[in-house]
């Protein structure tokens, strides 16, 4: 017996697991996968990039990258430093930032119920 291969599983998918785990969009990943083999690849498209400096005037290409987020190590590294840098600067303030979790045990489940005001 021979192993299945992504291929049957694509085919397979809808009448062995779609009730369990939901549709499968095999569009959309087959979509990402085509956009991570051409990640960093010179022959799909290059950016310019020259520095304003008039003294400078150093330039280098850059090729276009592929977004994808989960599957890309380096896309998803940039959006990640991105958003970061983005959290510290614009969105949160220069204070300390504490979170604290409050717990119960479930012994007290039936008074939290009977005595809602606590």
């Amino acid at each position: 017996m021979s192993l299945p291969t992504s291929v049957d599983f694509a085919e397979n998918y809808d009448e062995k697991y779609a009730k369990t785990y939901g549709r499968f969009r095999i569009e959309r990943i087959t979509e990402v996968v085509d956009n991570f083999i051409g990640c960093g690849d010179y022959s799909q498209g290059i950016a310019r990039i020259q520095c304003t400096n008039p003294e400078c005037k150093a330039e280098f290409f850059r090729p276009f990258s592929c977004k994808g987020f989960y599957l890309c190590p380096s896309c998803s590294q940039k959006k990640t430093l991105l958003f970061s840098e983005y959290m510290h600067e614009q969105l949160l303030l220069s204070l300390p930032h504490r979170q604290f979790v409050w717990s119960f045990p479930t012994r007290t489940d039936w008074q939290k119920r009977k005595y809602r005001m606590l």
